[in-house]
């Protein structure tokens, strides 16, 4: 099984010590302001950095062994590695995500079939890089790095097809904006500091915005936020201790789920939690004069690339399952 041919690319994540330096600059000195300014322990910082380049180098020499020498990027430029960009995406058979969850989501923004075309969808590993980065979408860790990539090469491995949501923005008649995200869409205010003002299943309403996810999305925002009732908080409370100590949530249901998110006391709304299955689409009316924003996997707007659209008076969003899943490798 020696010196397979097999394209992979290593999206590694940047670490905190790397993000000092490109923020504060170089050197000893300017890292140690750099954590007093952020509030960081030095001596933490330099072992996450350190620990996530030693298990990226055993990481990479196990694909060696194999005869396979990953291209290795970053989803920024960094002292040691240079950026990634959606071309990287379309020459290869397997993405590696090396990071947290975050690193997830950017690897997955870049596969889509309006960024790739037609062509078949590389297959995303994602690897939890270091003991700092949130795992809770990484694979199993009871193989080593060469045990996976065995499994890897000897094709001894499962692909799962991670449903991802689909958002479309309108106004006049016309598709504005078609994207989708692996975790959820979210609609308001941009800041979340103002109230978002919606017709959501033709009801008028207003909150701090409202959120439509895939099972994905579940271990993120959206258990995490207050929801209207005290039965629905203890609820969320027994799903939340199930999915991420017991077992993870179906990421390949058809089934999404919205909530509005601080719903205006004053008014009893009717729709401010639900489901919504494969076939159907939820429709929301933006009523707002200004700072509508609708945002696909909690992009910001000065993001390079920004998924983070306007979404003011008389544009609609439709949501709805994406035809687009995410092909995920599973040990």
């Amino acid at each position: 099984m020696k010196n397979m041919s097999l394209n992979v690319l290593i999206a590694c994540k940047e670490t905190e010590k790397e993000f000092f330096e490109r923020k504060y600059g170089l050197g000893v000195d300017n890292l140690q302001k750099a954590c007093s300014e952020e509030n960081k322990d030095i001596n933490n910082v330099l072992r996450t950095h350190d620990e996530h380049h030693y298990n990226l180098e055993n990481f990479v020499n196990a694909f060696k062994e194999y005869g396979i020498t990953p291209e290795i990027k970053c989803r920024v430029k960094t002292e040691i590695h240079p950026a990634y960009s959606v071309e990287d995406f379309k020459a290869v058979d397997v993405a590696v995500s090396f990071g947290g969850d975050g690193e997830a989501l950017d690897v997955a923004m870049n596969i889509t079939k309006k960024n790739l075309g037609e062509t078949e969808f590389p297959k995303v590993w994602i690897e939890r890089s270091d003991s700092d980065s949130t795992g809770a979408l990484s694979v199993t860790r009871k193989y080593s790095y060469k045990e996976k990539v065995e499994k890897l090469v000897r094709l001894d491995y499962k692909v799962k097809n991670w449903t991802r949501v689909r958002g479309v923005i309108k106004s006049n008649g016309k598709t504005d904006v078609e994207d989708i995200a692996l975790n959820e869409i979210y609609f308001g205010d941009i800041y979340r500091m103002g109230t978002a003002r919606h017709y959501t299943q033709n009801e008028d309403q207003r909150s701090s915005g409202g959120l439509v996810s895939s099972k994905v999305g579940l271990l993120g925002w959206v258990l995490n936020e207050r929801p209207a009732s005290l039965l629905q908080h203890a609820i969320d409370d027994i799903r939340a201790f199930w999915y991420w100590k017991i077992k993870r949530p179906d990421f390949e249901s058809h089934t999404l789920e919205y909530r509005i998110t601080a719903p205006y006391r004053k008014f009893k709304f009717k729709h401010v939690n639900g489901k919504l299955p494969a076939g159907q689409k939820l429709t929301i009316k933006s009523t707002m004069n200004y700072d509508g924003c609708v945002s696909f996997d909690a992009a910001k707007p000065h993001y390079t690339n920004s998924r983070c659209y306007d979404f003011n008076r008389g544009k609609i969003l439709e949501v709805s399952v994406s035809d687009e899943p995410l092909p995920v490798i599973r040990f």
